[in-house]
């Protein structure tokens, strides 16, 4: 494994790396993923806006007047970018429907616990956080949307993920 970002957009006076993958990228590495970054966010990643004081503000790659949105406007960029296909994630209120349309691709939040939230940073104490804070899929594709909802799900949660795929019926 390699030591990623930690910090959540926060000036510490030390660097605090990833000590382990959080459960999401686990599953992705098994099923054959290659993490390449953890992109910018704002602080805490709470924020209309990707900007915070560690990295400074991310902008839309296709006009440097426009946002990307926050708080996944980092990840937003990169897929809009084509610097890769996909990536994850995460929502309160938002953040991971609006930057994905702000770029023009796509993003999704999925049923509250159907992917693991286990080692996102930051995380909260708040026993009620899982039932609006959700992980979530990001892709330069919609149709790559259902095949990273499977690939993250979290195991032995609900048997069968079911999608409506172009109103053809339910896969």
């Amino acid at each position: 494994m390699i030591s990623m970002s930690n910090d959540s957009g926060t000036v510490f006076p030390y660097r605090n790396p990833a000590k382990k993958d959080a459960d999401i990228v686990r599953l992705a590495r098994a099923a054959g993923a290659i993490p390449i970054a953890v992109t910018n966010t704002p602080q805490h990643c709470m924020n209309w806006e990707t900007y915070n004081n560690v990295t400074g503000l991310t902008m839309n790659p296709y006009d440097q007047k426009r946002t990307t949105g926050g708080s996944s406007g980092g990840e937003s960029a990169l897929i809009s970018s084509a610097a890769s296909l996909m990536g994850v994630g995460s929502d309160i209120a938002g953040s991971l429907r609006l930057p994905p349309m702000f770029n023009g691709i796509f993003g999704h939040k999925p049923t509250p616990k159907l992917l693991s939230i286990e080692g996102h940073v930051p995380d909260c104490l708040d026993p009620t956080f899982e039932e609006y804070f959700a992980l979530g899929p990001i892709t330069r594709y919609s149709e790559d949307i259902p095949l990273l909802l499977k690939v993250l799900k979290q195991p032995g949660r609900y048997k069968q993920v079911k999608i409506l795929l172009d109103g053809r019926g339910w896969k």
